[in-house]
């Protein structure tokens, strides 16, 4: 029954594009395509306008960088600072807690591990 269903914002500034780390209820995305949850309940997005991944650390009502946001977007492997995506998409744990993320504009698959 749809009526039963209600529709409401979980991060993100309402209206606003862009890529502004933060509160949940102030941080900004451009193109968010992809979540995936850890065991700790956290939230981790991948967002495609921003060629970043991020993570909500749900507890804290914040959104922190995992991959930063680059406007360059190459096929660098390395850790947060350095490793760049290029329009990231699907991301999903794996069985050994490591996060794959489909990265179509490197036409990759990549690995996040810690």
């Amino acid at each position: 029954d749809l009526q039963t269903w209600y529709l409401s914002t979980f991060a993100g500034e309402p209206g606003k594009g862009g890529r502004r780390y933060g509160p949940m209820e102030m941080c900004q995305f451009r193109q968010p395509c992809g979540l995936a949850v850890d065991k700790d309940g956290d939230v981790y997005v991948s967002d495609a306008g921003n060629n970043r991944i991020s993570v909500i650390l749900v507890k804290e009502k914040v959104l922190v960088p995992i991959i930063k946001a680059n406007t360059e977007s190459n096929m660098t492997d390395g850790n947060g600072e350095q490793a760049q995506l290029h329009a990231p998409r699907g991301i999903t744990f794996l069985a050994d807690n490591t996060l794959a993320v489909a990265d179509p504009g490197q036409h990759r698959l990549r690995l996040l591990v810690t």
